[in-house]
């Protein structure tokens, strides 16, 4: 005599037992009640059947609809090297994140589910013995380990194991939690700022806690996904126009736009550490010969809580030498409230870039090597002569000294007088033509105040580099 104890609809067949769920059946034996646990594949239309389910994942559009705004990815524009992906907030090794968790509203889960065929999976359920008897521990609905190209991610911060996440029962859900991605620390002497992952998400139908396999599915693979991990917020510069050209012996202006990646000008604002706040200047590199770059700032906007971080530190309160940068004003925070500018959420930046050709390089002074040589050997043989004398004639040791050095100072003079050439400015100072990759950069800059249980304490910039890497495209005519 069978007992059922779950809703699960029993048909008899011969001698096997058909279930549309998995169930607990109990037989009686002299007393004694004998627990038995079905963990046996389902039968769809007489058959039993074994499948591969189904990896939803969203493309970076679908993600940007449908994720909440607190949870949305900087979607990377542009190339870096070995491609495009998701920037994501590193809180692990090479990580620098904020101490004080203010990044939380840019911490990303990338959303997966896991179904089949649309509907939700056939969980296996998992029991455990008590005093009363069975009880449910929990269902075994498989898992989805995250792999490199070499390898498995290492992400014990979220996971139940190192590189694995049970499937939720509930809604399929497999997320991966990005902030476990390292940065590269193998520099020591300059941090790097970004490293990049392709990883590839793969359903396995046993769970992270090692129970038997869910014999309804079979192990698939979803489509890889790429991550860009950052070290800590940054900025991202955008121009415009997009490429710059510039006439022969003139100039060309460019407006350049600083974007908040993650939280820049919000993530660590109240911190006298890892303070991302702070105000940005900018700098170039890879001009050609006799061509410069400037950059001018325009006054902080009403609504800047720092306006006196801009400032150059000897200027008057006209002249800008940085410009703050902020997420755009009611950001909604991961805790539901909107961000104000008073908090740092201010925006955007802007900054014009000029270029300018045929810089003269002013006054130059030039060694001629030749006649060092010459000069030191006339003091090396002069010196000599005297030692030579000292050692014959004690007493007149003095007078020859005095006289060794006379010479010596007079053939000085007169060997090395005309070995220093003052060059008049350099007439040939025409730029020379051609397209150049002209790398713009910001760095971290003046000062912000910070208030402490001991009261106001000033935070200073450190010179870091706070943005993406950032190429434009100059050429300079005939």
């Amino acid at each position: 005599q069978y007992y059922e104890t779950s809703k699960a609809g029993i048909r008899y067949s011969g001698r096997n037992v058909m279930l549309s769920k998995s169930s607990i059946l109990l037989r009686r034996f002299s007393g004694i009640a004998l627990t038995l646990l079905f963990l046996g594949s389902f039968c769809r239309d007489g058959a039993q059947a074994q499948n591969a389910p189904t990896i939803t994942q969203p493309t970076p559009t679908q993600i940007q609809a449908s994720v909440p705004s607190f949870q949305m990815p900087q979607a990377l524009q542009g190339s870096l090297g070995s491609g495009t992906g998701y920037l994501v907030l590193s809180h692990a090794t090479g990580g620098d994140a904020p101490y004080d968790s203010s990044d939380a509203t840019w911490v990303y889960n990338y959303p997966l589910t896991v179904t089949d065929n649309g509907a939700p999976l056939a969980c296996v359920p998992v029991y455990t013995t008590t005093s009363k008897g069975p009880s449910l521990l929990r269902e075994n609905c498989g898992s989805v380990t995250y792999q490199l190209s070499s390898g498995y991610i290492d992400c014990p911060s979220f996971a139940q194991t190192a590189d694995t996440v049970d499937v939720s029962g509930t809604n399929g859900s497999a997320n991966l939690q990005t902030s476990c991605l390292e940065v590269s620390d193998a520099n020591t002497t300059i941090p790097d700022l970004m490293t990049f992952y392709t990883i590839t998400p793969v359903y396995n139908p046993t769970d992270a806690e090692g129970d038997p396999p869910n014999p309804n599915y079979t192990s698939v693979s979803g489509a890889s996904i790429n991550f860009w991990s950052l070290r800590n917020p940054m900025v991202q510069i955008s121009s415009s126009p997009a490429s710059i050209t510039v006439p022969a012996g003139g100039s060309a202006q460019a407006t350049l736009t600083l974007t908040s990646v993650l939280g820049y000008g919000y993530a660590g604002r109240t911190s006298t550490l890892n303070n991302y706040g702070l105000p940005l200047d900018l700098q170039c590199q890879g001009l050609p010969a006799y061509a410069a770059c400037s950059f001018t700032y325009s006054a902080p906007i009403a609504s800047d809580p720092n306006p006196n971080g801009v400032q150059c530190a000897s200027g008057s309160n006209a002249q800008y030498c940085a410009v703050n940068v902020g997420p755009p004003p009611g950001t909604t925070l991961s805790n539901g409230s909107t961000c104000p500018a008073s908090s740092g959420c201010i925006g955007p930046g802007t900054v014009v870039m000029t270029i300018t050709t045929n810089n003269s390089t002013g006054a130059v002074s030039g060694l001629r090597i030749d006649s060092g040589g010459v000069a030191f050997a006339a003091m090396f043989g002069l010196g000599l002569i005297g030692l030579t004398f000292r050692r014959k004639a004690r007493r007149w040791g003095g007078l020859l000294l005095l006289a060794c050095l006379v010479l010596c100072g007079g053939g000085m003079f007169g060997i090395t007088a005309c070995s220093t050439t003052n060059l008049s400015p350099s007439s040939a100072t025409t730029t020379p033509a051609g397209t150049y990759n002209v790398i713009v950069a910001a760095k971290e800059t003046g000062a912000i105040t910070v208030q402490t249980s001991e009261g106001p304490y000033p935070v200073y910039g450190n010179g870091n580099q706070m943005s993406l890497p950032y190429t434009i495209s100059v050429t300079f005519t005939k």
